[in-house]
C-alpha cells in the first residue's frame, strides 16, 4: 500500500503504470490508494492559496513589516496540519539550490510542515542545518535527527546535525559542548543561513505544565515567566515587546541566537492557535520573522490590539 501510494503521489505515476510496474491489476492499485486514504497513510489537505485572506494578510504585512503573511482559513480542521500544508507549499516554492537552510528541529509545527512537503527534485546543493541542540532525551533526539534528515531528503540536500543538548547542565558544560569541533562547525553556519523555518513556543501559566517534554524544570519555566518571558523561538525567550529575556538559563542554551535569526534573509515562522497570540505578536515586534504562517482566528487576535 505504501509503495503504491508513493509511486502515485510522490512520483506522479498513473495507476496503469503502477499496475504494470508492480504486477498488479489496476483495480487492485485503485483499492490500495483508497485504503491508503482511509487508514490515514495518505492525508489530503487543501492548501490555502495566497491572497484568499488578502485583507488580513496585508494588515499583518504592513503592521509588522513582513515580507509575507500566509493566513489559513482552517474551517474547523486541526490547525497544525492546515498551517503545515501552507508552510510546506511556501518552502517548496522558495527554497533554492545551493542554499543554507536552518531548521528548528524540536518544533511540532515545523515537523508537520516538513512531512507535508513534496520532494524538490530540481534542487541541488542544499544544506539543512539544525539550529539548536537535540540530543539527550531519546524521544527528542529521534525527532530532532528525523526532522533535520527529512528536510534534507525533501530538498535533496545534506543534513548538518548539531550534536549537543538544547540545554546543558551548566554554563561551563554548554561552553564545553560549543568547544567541540563538530558542534562549532555546525554553529558556524548560523551567520551564513539563507533561510530558516522555526516554530514558536508560549510561556504562560497554562503552558508551564504543558511543556513537560522540554528540558526545563517547572521551576526554571516559572523563573522565566517571572522575568517577563511570554514565548520563545529555539528556546531563546522574549518578553511581550519582543526583547530578549536573559537569565542564567540562557547561558546553558546551545543553538542559534535571536540576533542571528534577525540576520537571516528569509525566516519562516509556522505558528497557530489563539493561545499563541501574545507570543506571536511579540515575535513579530522583535523583527526576526520575515514570513508568518498562521490561522485566521489567531491572525485576527494578533492584529486586534496593535
Amino acid at each position: 500500500m505504501a509503495r503504491v501510494a508513493r509511486l502515485y503521489y510522490d512520483d506522479g505515476l498513473r495507476q496503469t503504470a503502477i499496475a504494470e510496474r508492480l504486477g498488479l491489476s489496476q483495480t487492485r492499485v485503485s483499492r490500495l490508494l483508497k485504503r491508503a486514504l482511509d487508514t490515514g497513510l495518505v492525508r489530503v489537505t487543501v492548501l490555502s492559496v495566497p491572497g484568499l485572506e488578502s485583507e488580513i494578510e496585508r494588515e499583518l504585512q504592513e503592521s509588522f513589516s513582513l515580507r509575507q503573511a500566509v493566513v489559513v482559513d482552517v474551517g474547523g480542521s486541526d490547525v497544525l496540519p492546515a498551517i503545515g500544508a501552507s508552510a510546506a507549499y511556501h518552502l517548496e516554492t522558495t527554497i533554492k539550490s545551493d542554499q543554507l537552510v536552518g531548521v528548528a528541529s524540536r518544533s511540532r509545527s515545523v515537523l508537520s510542515t516538513v512531512e507535508l512537503m513534496r520532494p524538490l527534485t530540481t534542487r541541488h546543493g542544499v544544506r539543512v542545518v539544525q539550529v539548536f541542540g537535540g540530543i539527550g532525551d531519546p524521544t527528542s533526539t529521534r525527532q530532532s535527527n528525523r526532522l533535520t534528515e527529512l528536510l534534507a531528503e525533501r530538498t535533496r540536500g545534506e543534513p548538518v546535525f548539531l550534536g549537543s543538548p538544547a540545554l546543558a547542565a551548566s554554563a561551563a558544560s554548554a561552553a564545553a559542548f560549543v568547544d567541540d569541533p563538530h558542534v562549532r562547525a555546525a554553529m558556524g553556519f548560523y551567520d551564513q543561513l539563507d533561510a530558516a523555518v522555526v516554530g514558536l513556543g508560549v510561556l504562560d501559566d497554562d503552558a508551564i505544565a504543558a511543556r513537560a517534554g522540554d528540558p526545563f524544570s517547572r521551576s526554571e519555566l516559572e523563573e522565566l515567566r517571572r522575568a517577563g518571558a511570554v514565548g520563545d523561538v529555539c528556546f531563546r525567550f522574549f518578553d511581550a515587546e519582543g526583547q530578549p529575556v536573559t537569565t542564567t538559563i540562557d547561558q546553558r542554551i546551545i543553538g542559534i541566537h535571536l540576533q542571528q535569526l534577525r540576520s537571516v534573509p528569509h525566516c519562516v515562522c509556522v505558528a497557530g492557535g489563539t493561545h499563541k497570540t501574545t507570543a506571536i505578536r511579540a515575535a513579530l515586534r522583535a523583527g526576526f520573522i520575515d514570513v508568518l504562517v498562521t490561522d485566521r482566528p489567531t491572525a485576527e487576535c494578533v492584529v486586534a490590539d496593535i
